[in-house]
């Protein structure tokens, strides 16, 4: 497990605590998940990563940055300009038959995390590790945004992970679900009846309100 910190971050001692503090807390997420995925079935999971119990050793990176960092990362990984909390990029080779896993890398904007933090009511520290959480099951094979049942299942395992670890927080999904239930009348007035999908909520919320949302992972921050 290797955890950097991106050179143009202010030289915080809460953010080299927090860093340090990841150096155990990343691989109890690990546990967590792969014993959580084991006998488990998936309707939207990508099932390359599977029989974990064959592989010696797990490679994983974290990388804590700016806004600027990530937002020019985005760019390059995803043609996204703008900034986002997280970013997961896999390095995991489908079918190499070697016994280490190379998960990839997960990056955090401090800068982003700070501000959710804040909304949320929590620590920084809490924000990230939520963040992690994510990025963590996106490397996993999960992606909320495929449809509304790989929502629900990334939702779940986000919420598994949190409560068995007794972190602080909502996961990402559940806090997006959260603040669409808060949102109940503007979803009426669209004619939506029932829970909407990531994609429903922003696209409502942004065109009711006129402004970009930063609370959700991979949207605009200005």
């Amino acid at each position: 497990m290797q955890i950097g910190i991106e050179e143009d971050l202010p030289d915080d001692p809460e953010i080299l605590s927090i860093a340090e503090t990841l150096r155990t807390d990343v691989g109890k997420v690990v546990k967590v998940a792969f014993d959580n995925l084991e006998g488990s079935e998936y309707k939207t999971r990508d099932p390359s990563i599977s029989n974990l119990n064959k592989y010696n050793t797990v490679k994983l990176s974290l990388l804590l940055c700016d806004d600027n960092f990530i937002r020019e990362l985005n760019k390059e990984w995803s043609d996204e300009d703008h900034a986002t909390d997280v970013l997961s990029m896999s390095q995991h080779i489908p079918g190499l038959d070697i016994p280490i896993l190379q998960l990839g890398d997960i990056v955090i904007s401090v800068d982003t995390a700070q501000r959710q933090a804040e909304e949320r009511g929590h620590t920084l520290l809490d924000e990230i590790r939520i963040l992690v959480v994510h990025g963590l099951l996106h490397l996993l094979g999960f992606d909320h945004e495929l449809s509304e049942v790989a929502e629900e299942e990334m939702e779940k395992e986000e919420e598994h992970i949190l409560n068995t670890l007794e972190w602080r927080g909502k996961g990402l999904i559940k806090s997006a679900y959260d603040i669409a239930s808060d949102m109940a009348h503007l979803q009426s007035s669209a004619g939506i009846s029932h829970r909407c999908t990531f994609q429903q909520f922003i696209t409502l919320y942004e065109r009711k309100m006129n402004i970009n949302l930063f609370l959700i992972t991979g949207l605009p921050m200005d």
